[in-house]
């Protein structure tokens, strides 16, 4: 034992004649003096020192270290500071923060309304506890100076987010669990052809936020249904062809009006490619329409970037379709102790609607029994562009209507209602409970025209009625649709 290090010493013999710097005894019997000593057996050097109270020291100093950047002490699993280990923000900063970093999902790629966001959730077993998640989203109007923000919103994971429906444009793809220490997140309600940012926080218990992350992204080109966009461009036709009337030209005005500036630029295409031989788009509409109306419908076809523009004056563009998982969460508080992230997925059962599948090819059907069907699939029939979304129950305690499972052998789902207004407990009731186009399709909602065609009994009133609005504004879930 030597100064407190356990060493053991092995002869490498004597030093040989010819270095001069080297000392020789002068009898060849001597025993060889060792050169070199090495350390063979390595020990923390707190178990090597004998007396207690030294050897608690030591360890309290190299827990300090390890955790606390040996500016504080380690008490059960957190540091106390010392009084010179606090920030300028009076906050104590001795146990250094994890930096999660924010990236775009790998599974599922932006589209012109939506990005699916994703980190890695991370906190050491001793020092800090991140309770929460900061998301900050920004508008960048100039993108050449992303410093031109038009809107910006900050929303918290914890309260804004997983406790409740505060935030209709942001759900929770997935949580952390025993398996997986990813968060990811749905971000909806973006605007087409816009440039966002999104900057990322951890915060821990004391509030402290560690450094920013984000991600800068620009949404795809505006959804177009070219199809649609087709018929479009032949029915203007029809109506300039020939005389046309007051009554003719108001309605290829409103028509044309309402389109928007990508299924504009679509329409002007398709008439272009099979009519320009009876006159060019724009010239045909002011002859017909007049400057004014002419000016107010063109006009709009300057509000798209050169990129999308080109995009739409290609011979052929078509839709993507994917899948998403998703939380629907409504308002319940989380509580402020005892939170674990690793038992968050399990505590979400309590606050949010089961996880669905968003389905938005034309081939959905429901989830077999291996996928855990435990919410109603709806398919919605959008006539432009035969699009079908999934949307999920209602929470079961309004009004005491509930929806029935639906059979997993087909697409026909009952609403049943166990109020005393509608019948006997259990009773279907009396169709239509939603109206249906087509008929064939046999789901309970479509959409038509772009517009939703509810009908109501009288037993769906109140909370189910509001609840019904809050789904067909909100809970419609999500067109990953892009050029």
């Amino acid at each position: 034992m030597a100064a407190g290090v356990r060493m053991e010493c092995q002869s490498r013999g004597r030093c040989p004649s010819s270095c001069p710097l080297c000392h020789v005894t002068s009898s060849p019997d001597a025993v060889a003096e060792p050169i070199l000593l090495e350390v063979t057996k390595a020990a923390p050097i707190y178990e090597l020192v004998i007396n207690n109270q030294t050897q608690k020291l030591l360890q309290e100093a190299t827990m300090s270290s390890l955790w606390c950047s040996g500016s504080g002490d380690v008490i059960e699993d957190w540091c106390r500071c010392d009084s010179s280990a606090f920030g300028a923000d009076g906050l104590p900063a001795c146990a250094p923060l994890p930096h999660p970093v924010l990236r775009l999902s790998t599974v599922h790629e932006p589209s012109s309304s939506l990005v699916v966001l994703e980190w890695e959730h991370s906190e050491p077993p001793i020092g800090v506890q991140i309770v929460d998640y900061l998301i900050r989203q920004e508008k960048i109007t100039d993108r050449l100076d992303h410093s031109k923000v038009e809107t910006e919103t900050v929303l918290s994971f914890v309260d804004d987010i997983i406790s409740g429906a505060k935030s209709p444009c942001a759900m929770p793809a997935q949580v952390p669990d025993k398996l997986s220490t990813t968060i990811s997140l749905i971000i909806r309600c973006l605007e087409s052809d816009t440039m966002y940012m999104f900057t990322l926080w951890g915060v821990d218990n004391t509030g402290r936020r560690s450094r920013s992350s984000d991600v800068t992204v620009k949404t795809p080109c505006p959804v177009v249904d070219d199809i649609k966009a087709q018929e479009i461009a032949d029915k203007i036709y029809n109506l300039f062809n020939g005389y046309t009337s007051g009554k003719e030209q108001q309605t290829a005005y409103n028509t044309l009006l309402d389109l928007g500036s990508p299924s504009l630029h679509r329409v002007l295409y398709h008439y272009n490619q099979h009519y320009e031989s009876f006159g060019e788009f724009t010239w045909r509409c002011e002859d017909e329409l007049g400057p004014r109306k002419a000016g107010l419908i063109l006009s709009q076809l300057g509000d798209l970037s050169s990129w999308c523009h080109s995009l739409l004056q290609e011979p052929k563009i078509s839709l993507q379709r994917t899948t998403l998982k998703f939380l629907a969460c409504r308002y319940s508080e989380i509580k402020p102790y005892g939170f674990s992230w690793l038992e968050l997925s399990r505590d979400l059962k309590k606050t949010c609607l089961p996880i669905c599948h968003c389905c938005l090819a034309s081939t959905c059907r429901p989830p077999g029994p291996q996928e855990g069907l435990h919410c109603l699939l709806l398919l919605c029939c959008l006539r432009a562009s035969r699009v079908a979304f999934a949307v999920s129950p209602p929470p079961v305690d309004l009004l005491g209507c509930r929806y029935c499972r639906p059979p997993l052998t087909g697409l026909s789902v009952h609403l049943c209602c166990f109020s005393a207004t509608c019948g006997p407990p259990g009773s279907p009731l009396p169709p239509p409970v939603i109206s249906m186009l087509p008929p064939a399709a046999s789901p309970v909602a479509c959409i038509a025209s772009g517009r939703l065609l509810f009908t109501f009994p009288s037993c769906l009133t109140g909370p189910v009625l509001r609840w019904a609005f809050q789904l067909g504004l909100h809970w419609m879930v999500i067109s990953t649709i892009q050029l």
